[in-house]
């Protein structure tokens, strides 16, 4: 019984990770450059405050804008780079989203700056983006609204749209 369990165990697991690494139809060919703002309220992006990541208003200005990569430790998903400080990836590190330059080839800053984009099954052109490690971590935005890593986070938290960025004007 117990050879069963774990054989079921193995196959379960198996199945679940077969499942998170299939590529996600309707996501755009990497690389690209893109904005983030919150399904639920458009006026929110992705923004930097105090070297940690913020949902600010987009008409201040300050909406950050990054290069869809192949993921860093995974070409099969994605990584954000700073478009405005290249060399920058988005990543979690102790649940909290924040810029950093790429650690050489440290496994914890690779898996934590690898994300996996989920369509959502609710919102035509909403994303939702899973940590790779953790897996049971989503992309979300709290109340205070910090960008954060959380599990099981609600759905009008953790789904966003993404735009072309905006290159600024050339003189």
């Amino acid at each position: 019984m117990r050879h069963l369990l774990l054989s079921l165990s193995f196959w379960m697991m198996l199945a679940l990770a077969a499942r998170a690494q299939s590529a996600q139809p309707g996501w755009p060919q990497v690389p690209f450059e893109t904005t983030f703002t919150l399904q639920s309220n458009p006026k929110l992006g992705f923004g930097l405050k105090d070297y940690l990541l913020f949902a600010l208003p987009t008409n201040a200005g300050g909406a950050l804008k990054f290069k869809v990569v192949p993921g860093l430790a995974n070409p099969k998903y994605v990584s954000f780079e700073s478009i405005d400080s290249p060399g920058l990836f988005l990543r979690h590190q102790e649940c909290q989203m924040k810029l950093n330059p790429e650690e050489g080839h440290d496994g914890y800053f690779l898996n934590d700056a690898t994300f996996i984009p989920v369509m959502s099954r609710k919102t035509p052109g909403g994303w939702m983006f899973r940590a790779l490690f953790p897996y049971w971590l989503w992309i979300s935005v709290t109340r205070d609204n910090a960008i954060f890593v959380a599990p099981n986070p609600r759905f009008e938290d953790s789904t966003f749209v993404l735009s072309a960025a905006q290159s600024a004007p050339s003189h």
